[in-house]
């Protein structure tokens, strides 16, 4: 079997490589990850590496856009033949390059394993093009696949609702809590390190930036609020979503840039365990347009955060 990651890095990324390591210690499976050279996970001992698809990453931001259009065309092509030159009997896909689906379609109906593929999210928040023709050729997608994983039966519904999808097809795979290990130290020294207040409550906004999470609602609401609580935001801006210079601006225009700490980078595995173990609970204030699974909310279970979420 093998195992189709468009990304080297990410919650996606991290998610395939565990439940991989899972497979992988199963007796009589042998599985591989099909990936970039990049891929951040290559040295996991439980499952094979192929990295040859082309890679995506570049410091100068217009080649890392050509990288990734030129990706979204050879890539799948490249899984697709090293699937039926290393004669696998399944080839899943985890990241669904739907935007060329036209050009690798052919390519993956006459190759002879079975296709299978990680559904995360339904629907796509954002176009890359143009979103008539991506949601077209996402539907086409689904239905071409043998087999869809779901995270829950909310999503199985709306794989039905969007792509009249066999039902008999879809399998749903719940999320588990997200272990990242122990934090590095006690719970006041974090809390110090990260600039907190001695008895004052910490909320965490944590993860990728992107507009749908409603970062902005929230700190409006911060500054209402009478309770008083001061907040972490931790991570790096989506593209085409507003950076953490919006957000710093908009709590210094509210008087609330003095509780607020930005730590405005991609936060490794390894500082997860402090920046949850520093915080009381964790903000999910996300607007209903939020598409996406949220990982968040599976880390902050493992380490028996209380979540403040919306509807």
């Amino acid at each position: 079997m093998g195992v189709y990651v468009f990304f080297p890095a990410g919650g996606i990324g991290r998610y395939t490589h565990e439940w991989l390591r899972a497979l992988g210690r199963q007796p009589g499976v042998e599985v591989e990850v099909i990936c970039t050279p990049d891929f951040q996970w290559k040295e996991a001992e439980e499952y094979g590496v192929w990295d040859g698809l082309g890679t995506i990453s570049h410091q100068v931001p217009l080649l890392r856009r050509m990288r990734f259009v030129k990706g979204q065309f050879l890539n799948p092509l490249r899984s697709i033949r090293h699937t039926e030159e290393a004669n696998l009997d399944i080839i899943h896909i985890a990241n669904i390059n739907h935007l060329t689906f036209p050009f690798w379609r052919r390519a993956m109906e006459r190759g002879r394993a079975r296709v299978t593929v990680s559904v995360h999210d339904v629907l796509r928040q954002k176009a890359i093009m143009n979103r008539k023709w991506e949601d077209r050729q996402l539907r086409a997608f689904y239905r071409c696949a043998d087999a869809l994983f779901v995270h829950s039966a909310y999503q199985a519904n709306e794989l039905i609702d969007f792509a009249r999808v066999d039902p008999g097809r879809i399998h749903e795979v719940p999320h588990g809590p997200y272990p990242h290990g122990a934090p590095s130290t006690d719970r006041d020294a974090l809390r110090e390190r990260f600039g907190q207040v001695p008895g004052t409550q910490t909320a965490l906004f944590f993860g990728q930036l992107r507009d749908e999470k409603n970062l902005d609602a929230f700190i409006h609401a911060m500054a209402l609020a009478r309770m008083r609580f001061n907040l972490i935001v931790a991570g790096a801006a989506h593209n085409r979503h507003h950076g953490m210079a919006h957000y710093r601006a908009l709590a210094k225009r509210l008087g609330v840039q003095d509780r607020i700490t930005f730590i405005d980078r991609f936060i490794a595995d390894e500082e997860v365990p402090d920046l949850f173990s520093a915080s009381d609970w964790v903000a999910l204030p996300y607007r209903n347009a939020f598409t996406s699974q949220s990982g968040v909310l599976n880390v902050a279970a493992h380490y028996e955060r209380p979540v403040l979420v919306s509807s």
